[in-house]
């Protein structure tokens, strides 16, 4: 009931809900957008307003200032009033909100309109997914989690200030990212409770709205005060506007003792609040380390409250029968989970089936009792890896936080790293959880849900960094789930509004998908807001002027005092730029020519004077697709009119007319700018068009310029001519060449190295004209000396090292070891064994390896790289190619040192060099020993069939060199014999 008339007005507005505050604004035609003070504020400024200047008009119609508020039923027991239809309760049915719109009549229906927009907002703001009855942000919640949180004050009006407070504030001016002033400024807020400390929560939250220590410090804070003087609105629109976009387990398990709190465990509609709200609690967050006190709390829950309670829609006969069903399905779930308190859950778990049946309670145990086990091994490592995670930490930009006495780890660079290897770790599967294929599933529904929590809990204090969004949206990608990849992107953005790689990656996917429309869109969205946002710096700058200057300072044309302005648009960034680029290329890859010159056209009517970059790249891909020369040429002319004074456009047309074999007009080009460059620098005309600009002198043409001026467009002028310069090396005459240094030595006057036959002047042209990529006719150090001297080098690519310009030295053989002792008899040397160890495991390694398939066609040997110069095998090679072919194919047959795992066998250096030094291996010399020997055993054309094989003359011969002269004689007796023997053996048992 609304209070007496004597009672002030303002606190009666300040009894209403927020949805009654909203109706009242929407039937008074005023904003009802806001948190509750604002609203309450609106409501109390107009009825003032009334009262003062047409309070009599508001009596003639009989309507009070202030409607009365809709009566709300509350359940027996449940403190601070909340019931099902509350934002944490159960909803209401279409027959009960038709109830209540007919006996409350108009009023009602207003109120129920703004509690239907809310709902709608709040449904916006989960991603359209369903949520359960007491789900945040559900039916009656007050939509100011959507709402600038910049725009509310505490009730009380005070702003929280002292000594430690003020300073917090001065280091965050400084620096924003300081982590512990945040940190100040956190336990001060929460030291000072409410209301006191509401103002500097919000400003908080402001800055970090998905830190769940903050929220849950916020949220505990407006829960303390008990009984009447608890604003159960305010704690409500916390949970709203928080829950769904910060995973913690803390945060949640606050609000399920809220709604255990507020709700009445002995009656059915209580009873379904709070199940709904661990229920979905759990789906959420499950799966996370320190979710073992949300399990036990649910347990607990579910066995104290009436069985007819848990299962409404099971006969009273068997609800008991139905509740012992959701409590062992819940037990099951949880021990399947390695959180802290798996060993005490599979404890309470056992108890409980050995309670009800002993022996089917074994049976059930032994089939659980593996997935215990499993979740024990994994839960050590698991705990590791989150020892040092800031779960819902203050959310900072990497690059700039400073953490000063706080942990250094807190820092964003760290903690990305860190969650970044829990989710590599959890996506390993380390529990391996197993899917069901039988049913089509690629990844079990358990495994897919802690992966997505990781991801999840690392961006409530790493949403800055878009290297975690582009992380976490390819890990969907992959898995095929492209909706659930675009909806993260677009949170990425949304959180991070500069960074251009979230765009990308998001018209990438639909562009993989052939979704032209939407890849299209993704970049026309950044467009559009830049090119809305420079159309209102412009209206707004459509003012008169006084002195030729707006009030703000925006650029504009016109001297005429009262003459409307011309606003002139700063230069395009590089961002926007490369945005209009890529939506260029996208137009023709998934649309064709067509669509991009329309894109083209757009970037070039786009405000901030279209960049060279623009027309490069339209160029180009009439080119490059096309093979048509012709529009290419085209676009060339056109951005050459904007941008002939930028050196590195006139670069890339002269290459693109060269490419073409069109030298004649690179070099007309060439010409074109180094002749506007030169009047440029001698100020005759503006640097950006080829214009008369106010300064300069009618009669000689001359601009006034300051020195930082002049020295730019000297610069320009450089760079043009160098480019020229360069040109005619490659593609002109001896007598260009010279022409063109000469010109270019002149143009720059003071600049170009003094007199042309001077030192520098003569140093430039030399080392210009004979030098080649990263090869300069001067070593480093003379390079140097001639740059102090005057003279310009030229540009070399800086990844070669130039410095180091001499061959460095060999390096010296090693001392050889001493000559081992000579081996006996049947004595194996040592490492043999280890060596042929080595050898077979790298055969065993060879035959394992797969082999490549054979391609068709003439495809040339890959030949192998050669030795990197210095090493030990290009000095082998150098030596190798010094012997004859026989040695070095003898030296290129023996191991290398690094094939023997441990000691290599003894070197007999001795013999073998005696063996070299004293035979003749010249082929010739080779031939004529085998034809000896073979001579001396009867092996050879002398060799008649069926002769007897002679015996070795002694035994230091030991036979012929070849191996034809091994064969036995054509008829062989003994041979024949032994062949014939086993034939007949064999044929006895067949």
């Amino acid at each position: 009931a609304m209070a007496t008339e004597s009672a002030p007005p303002l606190k009666e507005l300040k009894k209403l809900k927020v949805a009654e505050l909203k109706a009242l604004l929407k039937t008074r035609g005023l904003e009802d957008s806001g948190l509750k003070d604002d609203l309450v504020r609106r409501l109390h400024d107009a009825r003032q307003v009334a009262d003062a200047g047409a309070g009599g008009e508001a009596a003639a119609v009989g309507s009070p200032a202030v409607d009365p508020p809709l009566q709300v039923t509350t359940s027996g027991d449940a403190t601070a009033g909340p019931t099902a239809s509350d934002p944490t309760g159960t909803p209401p049915t279409e027959d009960d909100e038709a109830d209540a719109i007919a006996a409350d009549g108009d009023d009602a229906i207003d109120e129920q309109h703004a509690i239907d927009e809310a709902d709608a907002i709040a449904i916006d703001e989960a991603d359209d997914e369903e949520k359960p009855p007491n789900a945040p942000g559900s039916h009656e919640t007050e939509d100011t989690s959507l709402a600038p949180l910049a725009g509310g004050e505490p009730e009380s009006n005070q702003v929280l200030s002292n000594p430690r407070v003020d300073r917090a504030r001065g280091r965050l001016v400084v620096n924003s990212n300081d982590l512990d002033a945040w940190e100040v400024l956190v336990t001060e807020a929460t030291a000072a409770g409410v209301p006191t400390g509401r103002s500097l929560f919000e400003e908080i939250v402001q800055t970090h709205p998905t830190s769940a220590k903050v929220w849950r410090a916020y949220a505990e804070c407006e829960i303390a005060p008990a009984g009447n003087t608890r604003d159960d609105d305010a704690v409500k629109s916390i949970f709203s506007r928080c829950l769904l976009n910060c995973p913690s387990p803390d945060l949640w398990r606050s609000y399920t003792r809220y709604m255990v709190t507020t709700n009445d465990p002995t009656s059915p509609d209580g009873v379904a609040a709070i199940k709904a709200a661990f229920e979905y609690t759990l789906d959420t967050i499950g799966e996370d380390v320190e979710s073992g006190p949300l399990w036990l709390d649910f347990l607990n829950f579910l066995r104290a409250v009436d069985a007819a309670h848990v299962a409404p829609g099971v006969a009273t006969a068997h609800a008991e029968r139905a509740r012992d069903d959701e409590v062992r399905s819940a037990y099951q779930r949880s021990v399947s989970v390695p959180t802290n308190s798996v060993d005490a859950l599979y404890r309470e778990y056992d108890t409980f089936e050995t309670t009800l049946d002993a022996t089917a309670g074994k049976t059930v145990l032994a089939t659980i009792k593996p997935l215990v086990d499993k979740a024990r091994v994994v839960l050590k490592e698991r705990k590791r890896r989150h020892e040092k995670l800031d779960v819902g930490g203050l959310c900072v930009r990497p690059g700039g936080a400073e953490v000063g006495t706080a942990d250094q780890t807190k820092t964003p660079e760290i903690q990305s790293k860190l969650w970044r290897d829990l989710a590599r770790w959890e996506r390993g599967n380390p529990q391996q959880l197993e899917a069901d294929t039988e049913n089509g599933e690629s990844w079990n529904p358990q495994l897919t849900t802690r992966i997505n929590l990781a991801y999840e809990q690392s961006l409530m204090s790493l949403r800055f960094c878009p290297d975690m969004w582009l992380e976490f949206a390819s890990w969907h990608e992959k898995e095929g789930r492209l909706d659930e990849a675009v909806g993260v992107l677009q949170r990425g953005k949304e959180a991070n509004p500069e960074c251009a790689l979230l765009t990308f990656a998001r018209a990438d996917i639909f562009e993989k998908t052939g979704d032209v429309e939407n890849a299209k869109a993704a970049y026309e969205e950044v467009l559009d807001l830049y090119e809305n946002e420079c159309a209102a710096k412009e209206t707004k700058a459509q003012r008169s002027v006084v002195g030729g200057s707006t009030q703000d300072g925006v650029s504009i044309t016109g001297n005429t005092a009262g003459s409307p302005v011309e606003y002139v648009h700063p230069v395009m960034s590089d961002a926007t730029t490369l945005m209009y680029v890529e939506y260029m290329r996208c137009c023709r890859r998934v649309e064709g020519a067509q669509s991009a010159r329309k894109a083209f056209m757009r970037a070039r009517k786009a405000p901030g004077n279209a960049r060279h970059e623009i027309f490069v790249i339209s160029a180009h891909m009439e080119w490059r697709y096309d093979k048509n020369d012709k529009p290419a040429r085209n676009v060339f002319e056109l951005g050459l009119k904007k941008h002939i004074l930028v050196p590195e456009y006139v670069k890339l047309y002269a290459e693109f007319l060269v490419g073409i074999n069109d030298v004649a007009n690179a070099r007309v080009l060439f010409e074109r700018a180094v002749a506007v460059a030169a009047d440029a620098a001698s100020g005759k005309i503006d640097s950006d068009s080829k214009n008369i600009i106010p300064g300069t002198n009618r009669t000689t043409g001359v601009l006034s310029m300051g020195p930082q001026e002049r020295e730019r467009r000297i610069n320009v002028l450089r760079d043009v001519f160098d480019l020229f310069v360069s040109f005619e090396h490659h593609h002109g005459s001896s007598g260009t060449m010279s022409s063109v240094e000469q010109r270019r030595h002149v143009a720059l006057g003071g600049h170009g190295g003094g007199a042309i036959d001077a030192a520098p002047a003569i140093l430039t042209a030399l080392i210009a004209r004979h030098s080649f990529l990263d090869l300069a006719p001067c070593t480093f150090e003379q390079q140097a000396h001639y740059v102090k001297l005057g003279a310009t080098m030229p540009r070399r690519n800086t990844s070669v090292d130039t410095k180091n310009t001499n061959v460095p030295p060999p390096v010296p053989p090693p001392i050889p070891p001493p000559r081992p002792p000579p081996l006996r008899k049947g004595e194996v040397p040592p490492g043999a064994a280890c060596a042929a160890a080595a050898a077979a495991a790298a055969a065993a390694a060879l035959a394992q390896l797969p082999k490549a398939p054979k391609a068709g066609g003439n495809i040339p040997k890959i030949m192998p790289p050669p030795p990197a110069p210095g090493s030990a095998a290009a000095t082998a090679a150098i030596v190798v190619s010094s012997l004859p072919a026989e040695l070095g194919v003898f030296f290129r047959l023996l191991p290398a040192s690094s094939s023997f795992d441990c000691e290599a066998p003894p070197h007999v250096v001795d013999a073998v060099m005696e063996t070299l030094l004293t035979h003749d291996l010249s082929p010739e010399a080779g031939a004529l020993t085998v034809a000896t020997r073979n001579e001396t055993f009867g092996v050879g054309v002398g060799a008649k069939s069926g002769e007897k094989r002679k015996a070795p003359a002694s035994a230091n011969n030991k036979g012929p060199l070849t191996s034809s002269s091994n064969k036995p004689p054509l008829m062989d007796v003994f041979r024949m014999r032994q062949a014939k023997q086993a034939r007949t053996d064999n044929a006895e048992f067949q």
